[in-house]
């Protein structure tokens, strides 16, 4: 399974559109699920890479990361929660 985290965004909106269409299954982050656009073989969780106590199970039984994170002063600090 493919986790993707901004999945909301212009980007990570394309990648689970195109995952799924190629039959991808996909869990994709997003802070906002009721912004979420629904595609077969994707499910939605809720949790914010800024904030790591929301991210404890999220990365359960993922084989493959698409990261993407928000262009800001703490996207070193944001990318490292996803990873570590």
């Amino acid at each position: 399974m493919i986790l993707v985290t901004g999945g909301t965004g212009l980007i990570g909106s394309e990648v689970l559109r195109l995952l799924s269409q190629s039959g991808v299954s996909a869990r994709a982050v997003t802070r906002n699920p009721e912004r979420a656009k629904q595609h077969p073989g994707v499910t939605w969780v809720a949790a914010d890479l800024t904030k790591p106590e929301t991210l404890k199970t999220v990365f359960d039984g993922a084989r493959t990361l698409f990261l993407i994170t928000a262009i800001d002063e703490d996207m070193v600090g944001t990318s490292h929660n996803a990873i570590s």
